[in-house]
């Protein structure tokens, strides 16, 4: 991949990726499995790097997905950002992987929530399997929230949200880890929420989300399958 490298990892849990130093703080769901880690330094200011397509849940959603610079990235220079607009209503638009469907892993990444009139933020998506089937994590800067939200059959459900300090402007890590009916948040290291929902089980793709106006920076995407 370009910007990335592989990683075996040869057993334990999903914390030994990244925070071997300063492991996150609460209960962890074990996944086991190889990492890919996405820094996109490598890639073409104002392209969409060739591992990703540009999906949205609705129609008239016209995304911006795209790699740019930013000189105060988590890894310099490049970060992946989406500037443009979601359908109307509390719809998204994904960067999604382009490799097979997972069921069980964990994303982790970090961003920083730009700007938005309608909604300021960032989110991960899994599970996939279609515009009317999917979880997506969102950290909203606007209400200091994270939410786990379930799409299915196009209907949405909240399953949890929690309060949480999502400062705008400001770079975050975000990390979700799912196996069968669990699930755990960690929003910069802490456990935010853990929670069971079996709503949506079968394997689906993977990546990054926004929701509405928000315009996000993403930087170093870890996923693990």
């Amino acid at each position: 991949m370009n910007g990335s490298r592989r990683i075996l990892i040869a057993g334990g849990l999903i914390a030994a990726v990244a925070w071997a130093d300063t492991p996150p703080k609460g209960p962890m769901v074990p996944v086991q499995g190889v990492a890919s880690v996405m820094n996109f330094d490598n890639v073409p200011a104002g392209t969409l790097p060739k591992e990703f397509e540009s999906v949205s849940d609705g129609s008239g959603a016209t995304p911006r997905w795209g790699v740019m610079p930013d000189p105060q990235a988590p890894s310099r220079p490049n970060v992946l950002a989406q500037a443009g607009q979601a359908a109307a209503g509390t719809h998204y638009t994904f960067a999604l992987l382009k490799m097979p469907p997972i069921s069980d892993g964990s994303l982790t990444v970090t961003f920083k929530a730009v700007r938005g009139e309608e909604a300021q933020g960032a989110g991960l998506v899994y599970r996939y399997e279609s515009p009317d089937n999917f979880y997506v994590v969102w950290a909203d800067a606007k209400e200091d929230t994270c939410a786990l939200i379930r799409v299915k059959k196009g209907k949405s459900k909240v399953i949890d949200s929690e309060q949480a300090i999502v400062t705008a402007d400001a770079w975050h890590t975000m990390r979700a880890v799912f196996a069968q009916n669990t699930f755990a948040l960690y929003l910069n290291d802490d456990l935010v929420m853990g929670l069971k929902d079996k709503g949506l089980l079968e394997p689906g793709r993977v990546g990054l989300a926004t929701r509405g106006d928000a315009v996000t920076e993403f930087d170093d995407l870890i996923v693990v399958h």
